[in-house]
């Protein structure tokens, strides 16, 4: 039985792609583990790689499909999966450990979770961090194993250090939304509003290998950013997380202001923005002086700075608050698509079960007309009956 699908989805990665490989290949699950490393359109050596390694190793499956993104190549691996539960690797990071996914799955088994996870480590390339302070110390450090609600750790990043029930992910169809950043935390928040809580162990079950990536951020990559951060916030909105809620704020608002700002010359970029915007609870946000002014404060800090803008001031206002109004127009619309999507699947499962009643009841109806068949009656009836079939056959033929 396989216990623990790896998906490592793969992408000019050549050089630190054996040693990620190897890392899984330790494990002291391994034996029961699969690794299926989706090679997406690479155009340096990590296929050869990957194809040297499946010939190895009998646990390695390798699927080459033309470039998709990070977020296709994790869905087609999590659907060629066949484990009891899923873990994801990044071809560039690694496992510290040569037991952690042996621990994670044994305290989930233990403990009846269908999430659990550990501890995160940072590789800096001159030093690996360990430990941290303050808020993410309490996210990032795991002191003891124990079970937790998700309402009462509401925190959005790190979800390759858990591991997922395939079981859960198919009946919730979960999956990685098609955006070319910030893909991977709509997934996790998703996961673990499914699960509802997970098992938490202070092991260190994940390495994350920082400082090589050299990321452009233009205008395709920050409007992807914006649709991963408005996910959540409707997400956190309707589950009535509030702390998390606001965390996306000020990510949006700190974190990624930067990269966000520099692109505020495009209408696409506003209109991703004021969606954002309307997605806010205000009632929550509000209340932060931080956070006063939503999304959209950026765009009035911009102004007050007269940075370079395409439209004179005056016209720019104007067209923020047009796109206000749409943004307030797509949410509802988008409350009611939700609406009709929820009916619908709902509507799928009905079937799938009249599907299985029916399938079970032919599968019943076969077995009776089976022991009828091998029943004494039956046969002393053809028996009697035979002769005159016999005779019905010959004068048939003449």
């Amino acid at each position: 039985m396989v216990k623990i699908s790896v998906i490592i989805p793969v992408y000019n990665m050549e050089q630190y792609l054996a040693e990620s490989l190897d890392s899984a290949e330790r494990q002291t699950i391994r034996d029961e583990l699969e690794l299926i490393c989706v090679n997406d359109g690479s155009k340096d050596s990590s296929l050869e790689i990957l194809r040297d390694y499946e010939s190895r190793y009998p646990n390695i499956v390798v699927i080459d499909q033309t470039n998709m993104g990070v977020a296709a190549a994790r869905n087609n691996g999590m659907k060629a999966a066949s484990g009891e539960f899923i873990a994801f690797l990044d071809p560039d990071d690694y496992y510290v450990k040569d037991n952690c996914l042996e621990r994670m799955y044994e305290a989930a088994k233990a403990h009846g979770a269908k999430i659990c996870g550990g501890s995160y480590s940072k590789d800096f390339g001159d030093r690996i961090q360990f430990r941290w302070d303050g808020f993410y110390g309490t996210k990032n450090n795991f002191e003891r194993e124990e079970m937790v609600r998700y309402e009462d750790f509401q925190y959005d990043y790190g979800y390759y250090r858990y591991i997922f029930e395939r079981k859960m992910i198919q009946e919730n169809d979960l999956f990685f939304p098609l955006y070319i950043r910030y893909q991977d935390p709509p997934f996790f928040v998703r996961s673990m509003i499914c699960a509802g809580e997970f098992f938490r162990i202070p092991d260190i079950t994940y390495c994350y290998r920082f400082g090589h990536q050299n990321i452009n951020w233009n205008e395709k990559r920050v409007c992807h950013l914006l649709c991963g951060l408005t996910d959540i916030l409707r997400d956190s909105a309707e589950a009535g997380l509030k702390d998390l809620h606001k965390l996306e704020l000020k990510r949006l608002r700190k974190d990624f202001a930067p990269y966000i700002r520099k692109n505020l010359h495009s209408p696409l970029v506003l209109s991703h923005l004021a969606a954002a915007d309307a997605a806010l609870r205000r009632d929550w946000t509000d209340e932060d002086p931080a956070l006063a002014g939503g999304a959209m404060a950026l765009v009035s800090e911009a102004l007050a700075r007269k940075e370079k803008l395409p439209e004179e001031n005056a016209s720019l206002r104007s067209k923020l608050e047009e796109l206000r109004e749409e943004a307030g127009e797509l949410e509802r619309s988008a409350g009611d698509e939700r609406t009709a999507l929820a009916a619908a699947e709902e509507e799928r499962r009905r079937l799938e079960k009249e599907a299985e009643a029916l399938k079970k009841e032919l599968s019943r109806e076969k077995k009776k007309n089976e022991d009828l068949k091998a029943s004494v009656s039956y046969r002393f009836g053809r028996a009697v009956t035979g002769p005159g079939r016999k005779i019905r056959d010959v004068l048939k033929k003449h």
